[in-house]
């Protein structure tokens, strides 16, 4: 089974980057150069508020006392967040009054699901700053917090506002928070790392996931960056990691780690042992990682959500699958929270974000977008639906939709035609007098059909849910696909597959029956029972067969047909009437679902 796993996944791999395709980069013929150009091409922009590709509403507003600023937002492992903030105005510099004129400054926690502490943790002065924010800051799961400690590394950066500033690096964290009723503690990594003297190594990063405090390392003198796992009991070096700068360093809430350079995703196990590394393209071929990536932990710790581009994708905890996608809310983070007009749309999981805006704005707000139920899971496009709210009717992007059922999708020029090609059936749109609606979004430069129309052409019901804003296409059915030709080609790896279909149709004869099977002398070569079982049953043609099992007068068979299914079939021979002939009493199609 783990070769048939193996082999689907190659297959939504294919498929999703056959999605990808712009409409004209697949043709029935390749000498075909263009595709359909002159269906009604709308702009979104125009549109205004006729198109929607979601709805937003607000679920809690949340916020904090006036006269204090927000200075930095940091997600924890666990999914909830924490806003810095003091009481010091950031155009001004001037303290607020209500602290007689010191400064305070505390984190609030926001989605914090655990009742011990308070829900504002004070911040040492001694904390590293990044501009006016902390550098990092993360949460153990004792609810003890830990950031860099100022040093005497001495390294001068200019803010994204043009400040000049000097950042004062070291290699010591601090741990603080309610339960430290002494104080914040200093934790020195120098000797530790046998970094002792080293005046250009200093920490970069501090975060937590699964029992281990994750340090990055970096050197003014633009030596290598180092990963070193912490354990936060007894502040011992477990393992160190190279890795290249500006890498992804992501805890996983069962102790391992997670490390994103451009598109590859490596994970590592206890000790800092590689055990498994993939492309993000696996997961998604929308995900290239060749953009920014940030991955926020979701509610709970049970998975990420990725920001890349203008697209948010949900992932498990383990990174084996995309969950679902949503077009992203707002734009990319800046480092500049007090600037006039900040906007902050900070993920929660799958369909919630917390927005933040300016000075004491919070708002958690939940955004449907609308997604497609395919076959009973949500269709990754590399476009959004959408909703045109004057029509009624959700569009879908036609090459998207008619792929994922299987259809080849062409465009015969001198005919006007687009042709959708299955092995067993062809349907054709004619561009001059088409059957079903179709316009181009313009920033898109994709084809759209509506939905609805395009199921009743192809046969498959649909269904709308207002609630989750979600259209249901064949809910309930499962998705026939061929069988990939990696697998055909690979007979070991088949006749495994094979040998563990167990869903198979029982066929029973009636006693006349047999008599008259007999009577025609049909079925002793039973090569010749299983091609007219194929042709007036299964109505296919047989292409090759393989031999799974022969036992005792029982034969169990593997049918590959013409266009590219797979049976198994189970004959019997009987004995009977002074002789034997062969009968099929069972069969069951190999059936992949997307």
């Amino acid at each position: 089974m783990k070769r048939l796993k193996k082999f689907i996944t190659v297959l939504i791999v294919i498929t999703g980057i056959l999605i990808s395709m712009p409409l004209s980069s697949v043709h029935a013929d390749q000498a075909s150069v263009n595709a359909p150009s002159d269906s009604p091409i709308l702009s979104i922009k125009e549109q205004g508020e006729r198109f929607l590709f979601g709805k937003t509403k607000t679920v809690k507003e949340l916020g904090y006392q006036s006269g204090f600023y927000m200075r930095s937002i940091h997600s924890f492992w666990d999914g909830s967040k924490a806003i810095f903030v003091n009481n010091q105005d950031p155009t001004t510099s001037v303290i607020s009054n209500n602290a007689n004129g010191d400064l305070v400054e505390f984190l609030i926690m926001v989605l914090q699901n655990s009742s011990n502490g308070s829900a504002n943790v004070p911040v040492p002065a001694e904390a590293e700053r990044r501009g006016r924010g902390l550098s990092a800051v993360a949460k153990d799961e004792k609810e003890r917090y830990w950031t860099i400690k100022k040093g005497v590394i001495n390294d001068p950066i200019t803010t994204p506002r043009g400040e000049k500033i000097n950042r004062e690096r070291s290699l010591q964290l601090l741990r603080f928070g309610w339960h430290e009723t002494n104080g914040p503690l200093t934790i020195d990594l120098a000797e530790a790392l046998g970094q002792e003297g080293n005046p250009n190594q200093y920490v970069s990063d501090v975060q937590f996931g699964g029992g281990v405090l994750y340090v990055t390392l970096n050197s003014l003198s633009g030596g290598k960056v180092q990963v070193a796992a912490v354990d936060p009991s007894s502040n011992k070096i477990l393992y160190t990691l190279p890795v290249n700068n500006n890498v992804n360093v992501i805890p996983m809430k069962d102790g391992k780690l997670a490390l994103q350079d451009q598109g590859k995703l490596t994970v590592y196990a206890a000790k800092g042992k590689e055990e498994k590394s993939i492309r993000l393209s696996e997961l998604s071929p929308l995900l290239t990682g060749l953009e920014p990536i940030i991955f926020t932990p979701i509610s709970g710790g049970d998975g990420y959500v990725l920001e890349q581009g203008d697209r948010w994708f949900t992932l498990n905890s383990g990174f084996s699958k995309v969950l679902s996608q949503s077009p992203r809310q707002g734009t990319l983070p800046i480092e500049c929270p007090n600037c006039p007009g900040f906007e902050r749309w900070l993920p929660v999981n799958a369909t919630q974000y917390l927005y933040v805006k300016d000075q004491s704005f919070i708002i958690l707000k939940q955004y449907d977008s609308v997604r497609i139920n395919f076959f009973g899971e949500q269709l990754l496009t590399d476009v959004p639906a959408y909703l045109d709210v004057e029509e009624g009717r959700v569009w879908v992007p036609l090459r998207a939709m008619t792929e994922a059922m299987g259809y080849r999708i062409g465009y015969i020029e001198e005919q006007r035609q687009i042709k959708l090609e299955l092995p067993d059936r062809i349907l054709t749109i004619n561009q001059d007098n088409p059957q079903i609606e179709m316009r181009t979004i313009q920033e898109y430069g994709r084809t759209y059909v509506s939905i609805r129309q395009l199921s009743e052409l192809l046969g498959k019901p649909v269904e709308w849910e207002q609630e989750s804003y979600t259209v249901f296409v064949a809910k309930g059915e499962i998705l026939r696909q061929k069988v990939p030709a990696q697998l055909l080609d690979d007979w070991d790896a088949l006749r495994e597959v094979l040998q563990n279909v167990d869903d198979l149709i029982a066929i029973s004869y009636t006693q006349a029956q047999i008599k008259e099977i007999w009577a025609k002398k049909t079925q002793e070569d039973y090569r010749e029972v299983l091609q007219s079982f194929v042709k007036m049953t299964l109505q296919k043609e047989v292409g090759s067969i393989m031999t799974l099992s022969d036992q005792d007068g029982h034969q169990w068979i593997g049918v590959i047909t013409k266009d590219g299914f797979v049976y198994k079939i189970h004959l019997v021979n009987r004995k009977d009437y002074d002789g034997s002939f062969w009968l099929v009493v069972a069969y069951g199609e190999l059936v992949l679902t997307q």
